[in-house]
């Protein structure tokens, strides 16, 4: 079941349902408690919220309750076929962080192909389009697979990452199930679709209890309670739907493969790394989320549903974007 949250604000994955309702409308174990480190070296933060909050800059290995240095992430990632790089989409650092991670990764020699949640599977073509263009620039990319007008925050914070790949020229994968089968979904549950895509996408096979449960009420808790209960099923279907079919564009890639996403799709639990075992449960998979840090929680591990079954392989903290209470918006 989902840690208890101690006001809307601090929930981790607010905004990243918010996008998704804004899309829909538009068409290993860690110890109870993580041995203490040297305080980082801070880099540049963009964001400002919280700058001195004592985890602000430090990386939880989840599986050893070990806080590490930036340098001991490559050698954790060499040898994975998938690393989920979870985010909070309107975090500029979160955005920064991936690109570096990327980074490290090619300087091991690797070239990961990176996939997007932000790109629809069926965009694949604009993508491969812009890329072949001469005079493509990683500014321009946002452009060409319509980011604003799909709802996503400012493609600026992105960019990072968008310089990264056209630098070393590494393949760019649209990943996202398609809008308007998302859209249907979440309106008409089961009838929104074929047989043969309920199938391919497994969302035939149920999720344990315990999971849809722990969906269900993240569901309800993202969208400030506004949700009718009616609604809920459909968009539990919709959200599996969409890691299903970033699970699939990643086994459909040559590995090493890299998702940039939301940290909700990057849980080892039930996001992306669920329907990727289902398919291929020898596959090895790591996950690295990037997580803003909430006033008066010190302990890492409070940052977890389950410090005893981690959904996150490595913590990366971060100030916060901010503390306004997000349901006030949506209220509105």
């Amino acid at each position: 079941m989902p840690r208890k949250v101690e006001s809307r604000a601090a929930h981790p994955y607010v905004r990243t349902m918010r996008v998704f309702l804004l899309l829909l409308v538009a068409g290993a174990c860690a110890s109870p408690r993580a041995t203490p480190s040297p305080a980082p070296s801070s880099p540049a933060w963009i964001t400002t919220l919280h700058q001195d909050h004592p985890l602000v800059g430090r990386i939880l290995d989840t599986r050893t309750g070990k806080f590490i240095i930036p340098s001991a992430i490559p050698p954790l990632l060499t040898n994975a076929d998938v690393v989920l790089l979870g985010e909070k989409h309107d975090n500029p650092d979160h955005h920064r962080l991936q690109a570096q991670v990327l980074g490290m990764m090619v300087e091991q020699g690797l070239r990961p192909s990176v996939a997007l949640e932000m790109v629809d599977v069926d965009q694949q073509s604009s993508v491969d389009s812009y890329l072949a263009h001469p005079q493509a620039t990683a500014r321009g990319f946002g452009h060409a697979v319509q980011w604003t007008e799909r709802g996503w925050p400012d493609f600026s914070m992105y960019e990072p990452i968008f310089s990264l790949v056209m630098q070393h020229k590494l393949p760019l994968l649209a990943a996202n199930a398609p809008t308007a089968m998302v859209r249907n979904l979440a309106r008409q549950g089961r009838d929104a679709i074929t047989d043969a895509e309920w199938q391919a996408l497994g969302l035939d096979e149920p999720l344990p209890a315990s999971l849809h449960q722990a969906l269900i009420t993240e569901l309800k808790d993202s969208h400030c309670g506004m949700l009718p209960e009616r609604a809920l099923e459909p968009m539990a279907l919709a959200q599996r739907a969409r890691d299903a079919q970033m699970a699939l564009r990643l086994l459909d890639a040559h590995p090493p493969v890299a998702l940039v996403a939301g940290a909700g799709h990057a849980r080892l639990d039930r996001g992306v790394p669920l329907a990727l075992r289902r398919t291929k449960p020898d596959l090895r998979v790591r996950s690295l989320a990037f997580m803003e840090v909430i006033a008066g929680r010190h302990g890492a591990p409070e940052y977890l549903d389950s410090p005893s079954s981690p959904e996150f392989d490595l913590l990366w903290f971060t100030p916060r974007v901010d503390d306004e209470d997000p349901c006030k918006g949506m209220k509105r």
